[in-house]
């Protein structure tokens, strides 16, 4: 049918259109228009409402993170290049709030290890995971 030649053609050509996370991150590149560089406001509301559960892996979520933070600091750079202002860089600290942020009760010990320990990076909560 019609309906289905869409998904035909992203199956038949590789794509991953039913995988959530690439689907997030397509609808996501809409930010990275050169017009709506200087508007990062939309970009950091999706990076603030991840959500585990969309996800379901700590390993997709944090890819899911830190893809859309480098996304951020590519504007703050533009911004910072173009309006000589300072930039607003997404910490490992708000990386690590966003991934531990709604994680399901299972993941309490680790995270209260996270939470304590005073130098630690995205990387490191990630592994600690």
């Amino acid at each position: 049918s019609l309906s289905d030649r869409p998904r035909a053609i992203a199956v038949a050509a590789g794509l991953p259109e039913d995988i959530t996370p690439f689907r997030m991150l397509s609808r996501l590149t809409k930010h990275y228009k050169p017009v709506l560089a200087f508007n990062d406001l939309a970009l950091r509301r999706e990076f603030y409402q991840l959500r585990y559960q969309q996800f379901g892996a700590i390993d997709l979520i944090s890819a899911a993170i830190q893809s859309i933070a480098v996304k951020i600091s590519e504007i703050e750079k533009i911004k910072t290049e173009k309006l000589k202002t300072d930039p607003s860089f997404i910490s490992d600290r708000d990386m690590i709030a966003v991934l531990i942020g709604t994680l399901p009760p299972d993941y309490d010990p680790e995270v209260k290890i996270i939470e304590w320990e005073p130098k630690i990076t995205f990387e490191m909560a990630v592994e600690e995971l």
